[in-house]
């Protein structure tokens, strides 16, 4: 996929005082995220062993979309109610990074 959120070219990084300082997404990176969407719903099954981290009450991606119908190798979606969108930056962020280790085999 074209972009990713650590894409300098795609997003800046705010030094400021709020809350969750970090990634200040631009327009050129919701186009790539839009077209990058795009063609994974257009193209084959993905062939790959696939972990979905979830979080059903998530604001920014909705729950319908953690789902394991686009991937044909092993799936496996795991639910965090209630950690927000970003689950690797939660208080409690241990579990999924645990889970993530489990899938990658550390």
């Amino acid at each position: 996929f074209p972009a990713l959120t650590t894409d300098d070219g795609y997003c800046r990084f705010s030094q400021t005082e709020r809350a969750n300082p970090g990634p200040q997404f631009t327009w050129g990176w919701v186009n790539a995220a839009a077209k990058a969407i795009d063609a994974f719903r257009a193209g084959p099954p993905i062939q790959a062993r696939t972990l979905i981290l979830s979080n059903p009450d998530d604001a920014i991606v909705p729950a319908s979309a953690h789902t394991c119908e686009r991937f044909a190798g092993p799936c496996e979606v795991i639910s965090y109610p209630g950690l927000g969108h970003e689950l690797y930056t939660s208080a409690e962020r241990a579990e999924p990074i645990a889970a993530t280790r489990r899938f990658l085999g550390y």
